[in-house]
């Protein structure tokens, strides 16, 4: 069976859709599935582990690469320049939102989660 742990520093669009796709999986059987928040990556990334392997998502509206991608045994960007599409980089399309029913990912994903979100995103006035 396929391991993926996924390291976010927050819950944005981004982390919603990679939360929401990796949870169908392993409702599916396909995969086995854990998560936890990292606040040492910077805004716009994550980390997946894939069974011993370290994937960088690096989701920045920016050509500029926000980590060194050798790193990495892969690594996924989202604005990627032609020139840029070698070796172990890969573009990345996170532009269509295709997570629906959010409020019943989160109540599967866990307590931890669904507070951690609750504190990172209180309502302003």
């Amino acid at each position: 069976m396929v391991h993926l742990q996924i390291e976010i520093p927050t819950w944005t669009e981004f982390e919603n859709q990679l939360l929401y796709s990796a949870r169908h999986l392993a409702e599916s059987g396909t995969i086995k599935f854990t998560y936890r928040f990292n606040t040492s990556l910077r805004p716009a990334t994550s980390l997946l582990h894939i069974n011993g392997k370290t994937c960088f998502m690096d989701c920045a509206d920016q050509v500029q690469f926000m980590e060194d991608p050798n790193r990495y045994h892969c690594y996924f960007k989202r604005s990627l320049l032609p020139e840029d599409f070698r070796g172990n980089v890969h573009p990345l399309n996170l532009m269509v939102n295709f997570s629906y029913k959010p409020f019943k990912m989160l109540a599967k994903i866990g307590p931890e989660g669904s507070l951690h979100l609750i504190r990172k995103n209180k309502c302003r006035k």
